[in-house]
């Protein structure tokens, strides 16, 4: 099997692994990076090399994408959870953060300190309490000719800490 070359090529860790390694053609970013928008190319490197926490939503599917130091978030739902739309990874999820998401994609900034967040954990719902930071990701100041991603012009990005 002929490995294919990727911008993520180099980087170290499991989370760098699975998004060169997946199947991206069922989803709306299709299986070939050199059609993937320079915005979250840029994006999912920086977010792949720095040690917080951080996941990032993509399109109108909200791919989630998240870097090694985010597992532990993810917990029992990783690795499978990588690429798949939000409301896969996470139907738990109160609607409150549901649409914060939503408002992100709308170019909303949030900050939040010790919110609480229940995360389903090895089959039970179990109280976390959050640093959340999101902003939105755009595709707009980069000039790429890239017609196919006119939809997914903003995304969102979180930089969460676990503070419980």
């Amino acid at each position: 099997r002929q490995m294919r070359s990727t911008p993520f090529d180099g980087i170290p860790g499991e989370a760098a692994r699975l998004i060169r390694e997946r199947d991206w053609s069922n989803t709306s970013l299709g299986n070939t990076f050199a059609r993937w928008p320079k915005a979250l190319i840029s994006s999912l490197y920086m977010m792949l090399q720095t040690r917080m926490p951080m996941d990032i939503y993509w399109g109108k599917e909200r791919l989630l994408f998240y870097n090694d130091d985010f597992t532990p978030i993810v917990g029992e739902k990783h690795p499978a959870a990588m690429g798949l739309p939000f409301a896969e990874v996470w139907p738990e999820t109160p609607q409150m953060v549901k649409d914060e998401i939503e408002s992100v994609f709308r170019g909303q900034r949030t900050m939040h300190e010790a919110q609480l967040v229940p995360l389903l954990i090895r089959g039970f719902l179990e109280d976390r309490y959050f640093n959340w930071y999101s902003s939105p990701l755009s595709n707009d100041y980069i000039n790429d000719d890239d017609d196919d991603h006119d939809d997914d012009n903003t995304t969102n990005q979180h930089n969460i800490n676990n503070t419980n």
